[in-house]
């Protein structure tokens, strides 16, 4: 399993996430945060069998996207480290959002 570390900007959009299903139901925002937060999990035991979003190999090393309905979860499968750069939701635009991210320079 890789080492997994997430951006300032997925932790938010995680946040988000919780505080919207909040709004309706402590207890389902608490279980769709820790399916996402499984889903992590599994991206980093084995994240090649994801597919690679096109179009930001002069951002990213390796983009690729785990979707967890109704959510997107993107990463930059490296060498020796998982990035998780954004959480979305799948009705959004993920690849313009994507290009919209920072590049996770701290991690290189």
């Amino acid at each position: 399993m890789k080492q997994t570390v997430l951006t300032d900007e997925a932790l938010a959009d995680i946040d988000s996430i919780y505080n919207y299903i909040a709004l309706d139901s402590v207890n389902i925002a608490s279980k769709q945060v820790t399916k996402i937060n499984l889903q992590i999990k599994k991206v980093s035991e084995n994240p090649n069998i994801y597919p690679i979003v096109e179009g930001h190999s002069d951002r990213f090393e390796n983009l690729r996207k785990s979707v967890i309905n109704p959510y997107i979860i993107l990463f930059d499968n490296r060498a020796d480290l998982i990035v998780i750069v954004g959480v979305v939701h799948t009705k959004r635009d993920y690849k313009k959002i994507s290009k919209q991210r920072k590049t996770p320079k701290q991690y290189t």
